[in-house]
């Protein structure tokens, strides 16, 4: 069984396997489909990627298009199993590893995409959300 972990940031994604491989792409179309070509190559049970402030969503829209099996981890319990498996320095790869050891020895939720309605709603409640932030900015001011 081979778990694939992928840490996402801004800019790029870290790929990595529990064989220790690593793959490197941005996060971009571009960069997805030089994933999706990897992934052909190296076949999964599962691929974890950490909840990252919605980084992630466009990567996880797309491998579950794809029809990989693809599931969203929750960061707090990602580092906690990290640091459990002896991880105390904390870098892309060293993440990457770790995500794919949680796909291997954590069978989690695979990710469904929210409904259109769903998503439309998530983006009204963040941006009062904000709103609510500003006035209160504002006010303490």
């Amino acid at each position: 069984m081979n778990g694939i972990g992928i840490d996402v940031s801004k800019r790029q994604l870290d790929v990595g396997t529990t064989d220790g491989e690593i793959l490197q792409v941005r996060n971009t179309a571009a960069g997805f489909a030089e994933l999706e070509a990897w992934l052909k190559e190296h076949p999964a049970d599962q691929i974890v990627l950490e909840a990252t402030g919605g980084y992630e969503q466009r990567v996880l829209d797309f491998l579950h298009k794809a029809g990989r099996p693809v599931v969203r981890a929750n960061a707090l319990r990602a580092r906690r199993l990290a640091q459990g498996m002896g991880h105390v320095a904390k870098t892309d790869r060293l993440d990457a590893y770790a995500l794919a050891k949680m796909a291997v020895l954590v069978k989690l939720p695979a990710y469904q995409p929210l409904e259109p309605w769903q998503q439309r709603m998530r983006e009204f409640v963040r941006a009062r959300r904000q709103a609510m932030q500003a006035l209160t900015v504002a006010r303490q001011q």
